[in-house]
């Protein structure tokens, strides 16, 4: 649940992530392996999540690129229900469509920690800088579980000057017949015109 946050710290700088970083475009949250696709000229501006995976992961190539599009989708269906898309809004709760039943259960209770939803009335909700460093648990050559050290930060336009968020920490996941699902996170949340505040399950 929510409580008074101190500081947590995250992996910092590429010397330990792999060389592939891959984008995702927030407005059709597709994982390539390349730049993200251009938006129409009356949509709004889409900022890359680069996914990169932390060295010594015991995955092939092929295998890794796999698995940071198949996280890399978690995470884009997870900030664009929770963060991005049109303002104002109302409906944050399918923001955990990808967590598992108790995980979902608990973030409702930390809603305004892991989404925008303090913001419902805002006019808009812009991302300025989204990574995720992966780090997979392999068992027998399997990805059975990951880690995503996530840096998410937005500006918001909520009838004022310019408002900033960031969410930073780390969302894990398993995965259970092809499909993953955040089970636990600790995230710490930094908004401009609030205190700190950190959530974890």
């Amino acid at each position: 649940m929510v409580r008074g946050a101190c500081a947590r710290s995250r992996p910092s700088g590429s010397s330990g992530l792999a060389a592939t970083v891959l984008a995702v475009t927030m407005i059709v949250p597709l994982v390539t392996s390349c730049s993200a696709t251009e938006a129409g000229p009356d949509a709004p501006s889409a900022v890359p999540l680069r996914v990169s995976t932390v060295r010594g992961s015991g995955l092939d190539e092929g295998d890794r690129a796999r698995l940071e599009s198949e996280v890399g989708n978690v995470l884009a269906r997870y900030l664009e229900a929770g963060f991005l898309g049109d303002y104002p809004r109302s409906d944050f709760v399918q923001s955990f469509a990808d967590f598992t039943s108790g995980s979902a259960e608990q973030a409702v209770g930390d809603i305004d920690v892991l989404t925008a939803a303090r913001y419902a009335e805002a006019s808009s909700v812009r991302a300025t800088d989204l990574e995720a460093a992966l780090s997979f648990y392999v068992v027998s050559g399997e990805a059975v579980g990951a880690t995503a050290w996530v840096h998410f930060a937005f500006d918001i336009d909520d009838r004022g000057p310019t408002a900033t968020a960031t969410l930073d920490g780390r969302l894990v996941l398993d995965r259970q017949d092809g499909r993953w699902s955040v089970f636990a996170y600790d995230v710490r949340r930094d908004d401009s015109d609030a205190l700190p505040a950190e959530a974890s399950s």
